[in-house]
């Protein structure tokens, strides 16, 4: 009898058993498979950004996102702390539009972007623009560009933004309301140099752009037939100076130019200085300063020297730039500042800092002498170092091999930021992969166990009967 109970309790526990763990796997696989998918996408991350309406005072920052998220900037001077935020309102949204304010003429300003919980930088650098000078005349006749912008399904466009401007001229920007409706008031509009408010014609050939988090459109127009323009649908291509449609019209594919767009902002940039590195210690004292811009382009260099070396060059055709000063730099520190303008018109400043040393030395104020010639230093910074090369060793050293304590050679790091003195850490997201290449296989292996359980269960629960 009591056999006979053994035999149906053991297999009916055991059935238990593979059920529960069997729905335990599942479980743990199914919630795991859902915070892997929830992690993955960068949805914040700022694309189609675009610095417009520059005035004496003030500037605009737009951009999109692929999800509701709050924006903000912050900003300062070049060479100071970006310790000013500036908002683009209380609620998320997925099109960004932020104004600075009560800014100082002709001077530059960097800043970053912030966007859910991450900081954004122009490909490791903080975004730079110049305010305008002040103009003494301003224009006062009004001109504006209106019209309705469309999604592709035929919907209104709602906060779709919305940029004007002409050859050689600065960049304007506004945003269409809930019903898809825009007008922009294009007086305002300078020359791409923001020297001088834009002559107008009246006939004047401009370019239009509309951008929203999933499409976009681009025009070409007349100014004397802009108010209103005819209705434009996102996604489409338009030339309004050929006929009242426009639409998918060859010659507006070939003829429409527009300011590109950057379309992530950790892009690189075509504007840089390639030597020297950052805090890189030179031995020539007439030094061959490189980098790139845009081709063809003028490039102002300053050298900030004893005595500060100021020039101009001309990118070639592939974008490069050199330049070698024709008198020896001191010893000592140095920066070198570059100004040019990017391909949207803005003016771009990058600066590098570096140092000569002497005549026949590689270091200029050592503060130690090692006192052996094994001793290596062993830097505990994760970033990249350069070390001060060991000076000869006197021959009285040479009779004690023995090491001491004194201190090491000076370690000078090599990653430092150039522009801002004091940047901002600004952690790039990573997109991760989504779910678990063994999630499958464990949900297969779960629903196996389960139903294991179940086949034991029941034969059990029949062969007592």
């Amino acid at each position: 009898m009591r056999q006979d109970f053994l035999n149906r309790r053991i297999p009916t526990v055991f059935a238990l058993v593979l059920l529960v763990v069997g729905i335990g796997v599942a479980v743990f696989v199914a919630n795991n498979t859902t915070q892997f998918t929830g992690e993955a996408a960068p949805e914040d991350e700022p694309r189609s950004i675009q610095i417009s309406n520059i005035t004496d005072t003030s500037f605009t920052v737009s951009y999109t996102t692929d999800s509701d998220v709050l924006g903000s900037i912050s900003y300062g001077t070049v060479g100071t702390d970006r310790t000013n935020v500036e908002t683009a309102g209380t609620l998320a949204s997925r099109t960004h539009v932020i104004t600075l304010s009560n800014l100082s003429p002709n001077t530059a300003y960097a800043f970053t972007i912030t966007s859910g919980s991450r900081e954004y930088t122009d490909g490791g650098d903080p975004f730079v623009v110049t305010i305008a000078s002040t103009i003494d005349t301003a224009p006062t006749e009004e001109h504006l560009v209106s019209g309705t912008i469309l999604n592709p399904d035929g919907s209104p466009s709602n906060g779709a933004l919305v940029y004007v401007t002409a050859e050689n001229g600065s960049l304007l920007s506004t945003q269409t309301n809930s019903d898809g409706i825009f007008s922009l008031d294009v007086s305002s509009l300078k020359t791409a140099d923001l020297s001088s408010y834009y002559s107008f014609s009246g006939n004047e050939r401009m370019t239009l752009s509309a951008v929203s988090p999933t499409s976009n459109t681009k025009a070409v127009f007349l100014l004397q037939n802009a108010d209103p323009l005819p209705t434009i649908t996102l996604s489409q291509i338009y030339n309004f100076t050929v006929d009242e449609t426009g639409r998918e019209n060859q010659e507006a594919q070939e003829t429409i130019t527009f300011p590109l767009f950057r379309e992530g902002a950790t892009e690189t940039q075509t504007i840089t200085i390639i030597s020297p590195e950052t805090d890189e210690g030179l031995t020539d004292q007439q030094p061959t300063f490189e980098g790139t811009a845009l081709p063809n382009e003028e490039v102002e260099i300053v050298i900030q020297s004893s005595h500060e070396i100021q020039t101009t060059v001309t990118t070639n055709d592939n974008g490069s730039w050199t330049f070698r000063p024709d008198t020896p730099l001191e010893p000592g520190n140095h920066t070198i500042t570059v100004k040019t303008r990017d391909q949207n018109g803005i003016l771009r400043i990058l600066t590098r800092s570096f140092t000569v040393y002497a005549e026949g030395s590689q270091f200029t104020e050592p503060s130690v002498s090692p006192t052996s010639p094994t001793q290596t230093p062993s830097p505990t910074q994760s970033q990249a170092v350069s070390i001060t090369p060991t000076p000869a060793i006197e021959e009285e050293q040479e009779e004690s091999p023995t090491p001491t304590d004194e201190p090491t050679p000076t370690i000078t790091p090599t990653s430092t930021p150039t522009r801002i003195p004091t940047p901002t850490i600004t952690p790039m997201p990573t997109v991760e992969p989504t779910g678990s290449e063994a999630a499958p296989l464990a949900l297969i292996s779960s629903l196996g166990i389960v139903m294991a359980g179940a086949f034991v269960y029941l034969f059990s629960r029949l062969k007592s009967l």
